[in-house]
């Protein structure tokens, strides 16, 4: 037998509630149901809910799998786009730290380098970056360093 997942659901509605080993209130009332399952048996792409047969005078709860769960799109687009801007600023952030050193008070930084670094902290307004399907930024077009 392999590992075993409980999961719990609300008695009125029959939705999915939870995966974790105990639900608050799950086995306080009648409001929850709880039953485990193979935990190979658990997709959480899907939704789930249950059913119930009695054999004997004894209640036994079933889970059944369900649709997948829709996909709202606009959060989709949302998880992306911040996905996007976060690959984007590690890189300008990465180039900045680079030459950090130059604006110690000890170094006079030329007028070159004050443009590129200003040049990348412009980056997010001015770029519309995406990600292609091998994971590569496009859309940011990077300032060169000075020579």
């Amino acid at each position: 037998m392999g590992q075993q997942l409980t999961i719990t659901f609300e008695k009125e509605t029959k939705k999915w509630c939870s995966t974790a080993s105990w639900c608050p209130s799950s086995h306080d009332n009648d409001s929850y149901v709880s039953l485990e399952i193979e935990e190979s048996d658990w997709d959480p792409e899907f939704e789930y809910t249950y059913t119930e047969k009695t054999v004997d005078g004894e209640v036994t709860y079933i889970a059944v799998k369900g649709d997948k769960w829709p996909i709202d799109e606009e959060e989709e687009k949302r998880k992306k786009d911040e996905h996007v801007q976060i690959v984007m600023r590690q890189k300008r952030d990465e180039l900045l730290r680079e030459t950090d050193w130059m604006s110690n008070s000890d170094v006079t930084m030329s007028s070159a380098w004050k443009t590129y670094r200003q040049n990348l902290r412009d980056i997010p307004e001015n770029s519309t970056p995406s990600i292609d399907e091998n994971n590569n930024l496009l859309g940011v077009d990077w300032p060169e360093k000075p020579a």
